[in-house]
This record gives C-alpha cells, structure tokens and sequence, in this order.
C-alpha cells in the first residue's frame, strides 16, 4: 500500500506537570498544585504520544519529534505532515508556522471523556474540548493509518494572512 506521506514532524505540548516540575526543583512552584491530577493528565498525553510513534514506526514512517516549544522554520524542512498532539493551542501555535504548502493534523491527546461532559464549573475543566483537533487518542490507531495512507484527507480549515507595514519594514504573518 502506497503511504500518502512519508515525512512527518510530531509537535507534542509541553504539560503542566512538566513545566511545574521544573519551577518545583528550582523552589518556584505555587503550594497548592494538585500534582496527582497533573500527573494523571501528563501519563495520558505521554500515551498517546508514545501510541502516535509507535504507529509511524510500526508503518515504516519517516518521523521527528520536537516539542512545541522548540518548534521553528526549520523543523519544516522536507516534511510533508506535521501532526500536533496535545490541543488546540497546539495546533494554533504550530500553524503559525506554515503555510498551506504542508498540511497540519490535531491530535487531542487528552480529550474530555463522556463522564465528564456537562461539566460547568470553569475552575475545575476537566480536560481539553479540542475544537481543531481532527482526531482524539480515543480513535487514533484507526484514523491515523487511514490518513497516512490516504484514505482519509485532513479537513481543511480557512486561515486569515496578516501584513503589516511600519515605515522601514513589512512583516507577513500566514
């Protein structure tokens, strides 16, 4: 079967837990984190990235991963997919970065579970709705072949083009 990409950045968020950790050793981190629910949150990101590489080696599939926020212009060189696991802030952060010329796959790493829909207390938001994420962690070990062989196509999304003019510079934002 002929796969419909053949190089692919993996952008994964850096979680809450991580950046907590790391003010934590350096004796920054606030008093009241409930840390057993950010390391309950990061395991299940983690899954899922491990389950996304599995699924591009098990598939013979060229691949990076670079975390969100390393990501730059040249992580893009000759790849011909990118796919953004963690959300939609992911997603925006990573589309930021390129044009229409590669095509960009959300994978909600950590997507609201039926138990906890309905839940309105803004405090206390269960997990991530992913509103521009095409896929969850729940069916990716079926949809995430049928795209990489092309039997699904990522739906696309309008992006608005930003030009701004200061009197010495022009700056384009995709």
């Amino acid at each position: 079967q002929i796969k419909a990409y053949n190089n692919i950045l993996v952008v994964v968020k850096q979680t809450p837990f991580e950046l907590y950790s790391q003010l934590k050793a350096q004796g920054k981190a606030p008093v009241a984190l409930r840390w057993e629910r950010l390391q309950n949150r990061f395991d299940t990101h983690h899954k899922c990235v491990e389950l996304v590489v599995d699924i591009l080696k098990k598939l013979h599939i060229k691949y990076q991963v670079v975390r969100r926020d390393e990501l730059h212009r040249g992580c893009l060189h000759d790849k011909d997919l990118i796919i953004c696991v963690g959300g939609d802030g992911t997603v925006l952060n990573t589309s930021s970065f390129v044009d229409d010329s590669i095509p960009v796959l959300g994978v909600n790493s950590d997507p609201t579970k039926p138990e906890e829909r309905g839940v309105t207390n803004v405090k206390d938001e269960r997990r991530s709705r992913g509103a521009l994420c095409a896929i969850t962690s729940y069916e990716l070990e079926q949809s995430l072949p049928d795209l990489l062989y092309g039997l699904k196509s990522p739906g696309l999304r309008s992006r608005i083009q930003c030009l701004i003019r200061s009197t010495y510079t022009e700056t384009r934002l995709p």
